[in-house]
C-alpha cells in the first residue's frame, strides 16, 4: 500500500459527507468488528449502538489517540456543566447573536490554550491542546447542552460551525481566537444570491419563488452539515491518519472502522477499504487476526464496490488456507475462517470457488494425512459439488478409490464403494480407470459364481465386463482376473464335454488378454 499517496488524497479529498445509516444497521462494520482499548471507550459504543443521537455526546468524544486510558468523564461533565452554568449567567437577557458572541470568547479563553494539529478531545481538559475537530466539537457539545441550533461544516481539511444557522447564520471557527466569530450580513447575503442569479447558477424562476434566506441555505450550505455523533467519526478518522503516519497500519484500521461505525460516509468508507486491502495484504493469517478484515472486505464485495473483486477475495482465502491449512496444519481454526467468510459471501459463483477451495485443500491433506473415509467422503464430495470438472480433484478422487482397495480386498465391498463413487462423481462412469477397476470386480465375481457352480450369476458378470469393456478402449483389465474369469468358464463347459464352448470362452478371454499364457496353454491343449 503507497502510504504518502494515501495520506496526501486524505488531505486533499473534498468532505462531502453522504450518510448510509443509524449506527449498527450498516452491513459493512458491525458492532462486533470493532476493538476497543479501554472498556470505557466500549460502554460508549455499547451507547451509542442502542440510543443512537440521545447517546451522551461528551463521553463519544473522550477516548484519547496517545493514552491507553481515556480522560476521566466525570471531570469533562463536571467541566462542561460549570461553563455552561456561567454562560447562562452571563448571556441571560442577551440578544441571540450577543449571547453566541459571549459564549465563543468565554470558551475560548477557558479551555484553548495552544493550536495543535494531532490532538485529541481529551487534550481540551489536560492541556489546553486543540485543532479545528476537538475546538468544534467543544462549541457544539456546549451548543447542544444550551439549546442553541448549530450546524457543522467540514470543509477539505477544515471543520466549523454555523450557529443559529437558520436565521443569524453566525460563523464559528475555533482555530482563529480573534477573528474566529462573525455573521453573515443581509448585504452578504443579498450579493451571493444576486451573483447566483447572474450566473444562471439558479434561474430567475427559483429566485422569484423564494426568499433571499431560503436560497442562501439552500445553495451556500450545500451540505446539510454533520450530526454531533459525525463529527465524533471525524475525531477516530484522525485518529487513523496519525497511525498512518506513523506506518502502524493495523491500528490505523482498527480506528478507521470506528470512525466508519459512527459516520458512515464515503470519505471514510473509502479509507476503511483502502486500510482494510493494505493490511490483509500483508497478513500470513496464521493468528487468524486479519480474518475480520478480510471478512468486512467480503462485505464490500457483496455491496457491488469495484475496488474488492472477486477475484480479490479468491485470492485472498487461497492465502488464508495456505496460512492456516498448509503452513500451520490448524483445521479449527480454518475451518472457522471459511466459515465465516462463506456466511459473508452471496454471489453464488464467488462461493463455489471458495467452497471448492475449501474442501479440496481439506481433502488433499486428509488423505496425505490418511483420515477416514467419512472425513474424506464429507470433503471430496463437497469440493466436486463446487467443481465437477477440476482434473486435479478428479485425481483425487482415482486416489482415494485406489487406496480404498488396497485396505480391503473383498470384491463385494469393492464394487460398493464403486456404486457408491459413481452416485456421487459422475465423471467416474466414462473414467477409464475407475471403469478398469469395475470390469475386473465383474471378472472377480463372475469367476466366484462358477465356481460355485453358479453358472448363469457367473457368465451374467462376464457379459456385463464385455458390455462395459466395449464402450472404452482405453479400458484394461488385469490379466489376471481375464484368465480366472475365462479359464474357469471354459473347464466348466470343457467337462461338460462343450469343446466348442471351451474354446469359445477361451478365444474371447485372449482377446482381451492377448499375452496371457494360462488362456494360450489351456487352448492348445483343447486343440
Amino acid at each position: 500500500m503507497q502510504v504518502k499517496n494515501f495520506i496526501f488524497f486524505m488531505l486533499i479529498v473534498l468532505g462531502a459527507f453522504i450518510n448510509v445509516s443509524a449506527a449498527g444497521q450498516d452491513s459493512l462494520v458491525k458492532f462486533s468488528d470493532l476493538n476497543f482499548r479501554t472498556d470505557f471507550e466500549k460502554q460508549t459504543f455499547k451507547k451509542y449502538q442502542v440510543s443512537g443521537v440521545n447517546t451522551d455526546v461528551i463521553d463519544l468524544f473522550l477516548n484519547s489517540y496517545a493514552k491507553d486510558e481515556g480522560y476521566s468523564s466525570a471531570y469533562a461533565h463536571e467541566q462542561i456543566n460549570d461553563c455552561i452554568r456561567i454562560l447562562k449567567k452571563e448571556t441571560a437577557g442577551m440578544s441571540q447573536e450577543k449571547a453566541v458572541k459571549e459564549i465563543y470568547r468565554y470558551v475560548h479563553k477557558r479551555f484553548f490554550k495552544v493550536y495543535n494539529l494531532k490532538n485529541s478531545f481529551s487534550d481540551v481538559f489536560e492541556t489546553g491542546e486543540y485543532n479545528c475537530v476537538s475546538g468544534s466539537a467543544t462549541y457544539a457539545i456546549i451548543f447542544h447542552l444550551m439549546g442553541i441550533p448549530y450546524q457543522i461544516i467540514e470543509l477539505p481539511k477544515h471543520v466549523f460551525l454555523i450557529a443559529y444557522p437558520q436565521t443569524h447564520k453566525i460563523f464559528i471557527e475555533s482555530t482563529i481566537p480573534d477573528k474566529g466569530y462573525f455573521s453573515f450580513s443581509e448585504n452578504y447575503v443579498q450579493k451571493y444570491i444576486n451573483y447566483l442569479k447572474d450566473s444562471k447558477i439558479i434561474s430567475q424562476e427559483e429566485y422569484d419563488a423564494n426568499n433571499v434566506n431560503d436560497l442562501f441555505n439552500k445553495h451556500y450550505f450545500l451540505q446539510k452539515g454533520l450530526t454531533i455523533q459525525e463529527l465524533a467519526g471525524i475525531q477516530y478518522a484522525n485518529y487513523s491518519i496519525y497511525y498512518l503516519e506513523e506506518s502502524e497500519y493495523e491500528k490505523a484500521c482498527v480506528e478507521i472502522k470506528k470512525a466508519y461505525y459512527m459516520a458512515a460516509n464515503e470519505r471514510h468508507k473509502y479509507m476503511l477499504e483502502d486500510l482494510l486491502k493494505g493490511t490483509v495484504s500483508n497478513s500470513d493469517y496464521k493468528d487468524g487476526k486479519n480474518i475480520e478484515n478480510l471478512i468486512i472486505l467480503c462485505r464490500f464485495n457483496r455491496q457491488n464496490e469495484k475496488g474488492v473483486t472477486d477475484e480479490n477475495i479468491r485470492n485472498e482465502f487461497e492465502r488464508v488456507t495456505r496460512g492456516q491449512l498448509i503452513n500451520q496444519s490448524d483445521e479449527v481454526q480454518f475451518e472457522s475462517s471459511y466459515n465465516r467468510i462463506r456466511h459473508e459471501i452471496k454471489d453464488s459463483v464467488l462461493a463455489k470457488e471458495i467452497a471448492f477451495v475449501y474442501h479440496y485443500e481439506l481433502a488433499r491433506t486428509g488423505y496425505v494425512k490418511l483420515k477416514d473415509k467419512d472425513y474424506q467422503m464429507k470433503h471430496l464430495t463437497g469440493a466436486y459439488s463446487a467443481n465437477k470438472k477440476d482434473a486435479d480433484l478428479q485425481q483425487l478422487i482415482i486416489a482415494y478409490l485406489g487406496r480404498q482397495i488396497e485396505t480391503d480386498f473383498s470384491v463385494s465391498n469393492v464394487m460398493k464403494l464403486l456404486n457408491e463413487l459413481s452416485a456421487n462423481f459422475d465423471f467416474l462412469v466414462d473414467h477409464a480407470a475407475y471403469n478398469s477397476v469395475k470390469c475386473n470386480c465383474l471378472l472377480e465375481l463372475g469367476y466366484e459364481h462358477l465356481m460355485m457352480n453358479e453358472i448363469a450369476k457367473g457368465e451374467k458378470y462376464i457379459t456385463d465386463f464385455e458390455s462395459l469393456v466395449s464402450k472404452d478402449k482405453d479400458i484394461k483389465p488385469s490379466d489376471r482376473f481375464v484368465e480366472r474369469a475365462y479359464s474357469t468358464a471354459a473347464t466348466y463347459y470343457y467337462k461338460k464335454g462343450n469343446k466348442a464352448k471351451a474354446k469359445q470362452f477361451l478365444k474371447k478371454g485372449i482377446e482381451y488378454a492377448p499375452e496371457n499364457f494360462g488362456l494360450k496353454l489351456r487352448l492348445n491343449q483343447i486343440n
